[in-house]
Protein backbone atom coordinates (compact mmCIF):
# COMPACT_ATOMS: atom_id res chain seq x y z
CA UNK A 1 0.00 0.00 0.00
CA UNK A 2 3.18 2.57 1.06
CA UNK A 3 4.57 1.80 -2.48
CA UNK A 4 0.92 2.35 -4.25
CA UNK A 5 0.91 5.88 -2.72
CA UNK A 6 4.16 6.95 -2.18
CA UNK A 7 6.97 7.52 -4.32
CA UNK A 8 10.54 9.09 -4.22
CA UNK A 9 11.39 10.68 -7.62
CA UNK A 10 11.66 14.39 -8.15
CA UNK A 11 8.28 15.64 -10.15
CA UNK A 12 10.76 19.01 -11.73
CA UNK A 13 7.61 20.92 -10.85
CA UNK A 14 7.02 23.22 -7.91
CA UNK A 15 6.51 21.43 -4.48
CA UNK A 16 2.63 22.71 -4.71
CA UNK A 17 1.92 21.71 -8.27
CA UNK A 18 -1.21 20.24 -8.84
CA UNK A 19 0.26 19.17 -12.33
CA UNK A 20 2.37 16.71 -10.76
CA UNK A 21 0.26 14.05 -9.45
CA UNK A 22 -1.71 14.41 -13.16
CA UNK A 23 1.34 13.33 -14.83
CA UNK A 24 2.73 11.10 -12.51
CA UNK A 25 2.12 7.28 -12.67
CA UNK A 26 -0.29 5.65 -9.84
CA UNK A 27 -0.23 9.59 -8.22
CA UNK A 28 2.46 8.35 -6.40
CA UNK A 29 4.52 11.32 -5.34
CA UNK A 30 7.64 11.70 -3.02
CA UNK A 31 6.83 13.00 0.15
CA UNK A 32 8.82 15.77 0.30
CA UNK A 33 6.26 17.61 -1.74
CA UNK A 34 2.53 19.19 -0.74
CA UNK A 35 1.20 15.83 -2.42
CA UNK A 36 3.18 13.18 -1.49
CA UNK A 37 2.82 14.75 2.12
CA UNK A 38 -0.62 15.01 2.17
CA UNK A 39 -0.71 10.81 0.72
CA UNK A 40 2.05 10.16 3.95
CA UNK A 41 -0.12 11.63 6.27
CA UNK A 42 -3.66 9.63 4.90
CA UNK A 43 -1.71 6.57 5.89
CA UNK A 44 -1.71 7.18 9.45
CA UNK A 45 -3.97 4.61 11.04
CA UNK A 46 -5.93 7.02 13.41
CA UNK A 47 -9.72 6.81 13.80
CA UNK A 48 -10.15 10.86 14.19
CA UNK A 49 -8.40 13.73 12.62
CA UNK A 50 -7.78 14.60 16.32
CA UNK A 51 -5.65 11.55 16.69
CA UNK A 52 -3.65 11.79 13.56
CA UNK A 53 -2.61 14.86 14.28
CA UNK A 54 -1.72 13.79 17.82
CA UNK A 55 0.46 11.00 16.86
CA UNK A 56 2.05 12.82 14.33
CA UNK A 57 3.23 15.61 16.66
CA UNK A 58 4.21 13.00 19.12
CA UNK A 59 6.74 11.56 16.31
CA UNK A 60 7.72 14.89 15.33
CA UNK A 61 8.49 15.67 19.05
CA UNK A 62 10.47 12.44 19.52
CA UNK A 63 12.63 12.97 16.62
CA UNK A 64 12.97 16.37 17.55
CA UNK A 65 14.10 15.32 21.26
CA UNK A 66 12.03 18.24 22.43
CA UNK A 67 7.95 18.67 22.59
CA UNK A 68 7.09 20.59 19.72
CA UNK A 69 4.08 23.15 19.06
CA UNK A 70 2.02 24.04 16.26
CA UNK A 71 2.39 27.88 15.56
CA UNK A 72 -1.20 28.54 15.39
CA UNK A 73 -0.89 32.42 13.51
CA UNK A 74 1.21 30.32 10.71
CA UNK A 75 -1.51 27.58 10.65
CA UNK A 76 -4.23 30.13 10.27
CA UNK A 77 -2.40 31.94 7.66
CA UNK A 78 -2.16 28.68 5.88
CA UNK A 79 -5.04 27.13 6.28
CA UNK A 80 -6.93 30.51 4.44
CA UNK A 81 -4.99 29.87 1.81
CA UNK A 82 -5.15 26.09 1.26
CA UNK A 83 -7.17 26.26 -1.64
CA UNK A 84 -4.62 24.39 -3.92
CA UNK A 85 -4.38 21.99 -1.39
CA UNK A 86 -7.54 21.11 -1.51
CA UNK A 87 -7.75 20.64 -5.11
CA UNK A 88 -4.39 18.36 -4.91
CA UNK A 89 -6.32 16.07 -1.70
CA UNK A 90 -9.22 15.38 -4.57
CA UNK A 91 -6.70 14.46 -7.28
CA UNK A 92 -5.25 11.69 -5.04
Amino acid sequence: MLVDKIGVEPAGLPFNSRLAIEILAKRSVNPLVNAGAMASVSLVKASSENERWDLILGNLSDFAGAPLTMMEKVYQSEYSTAWGNRSIVNNL
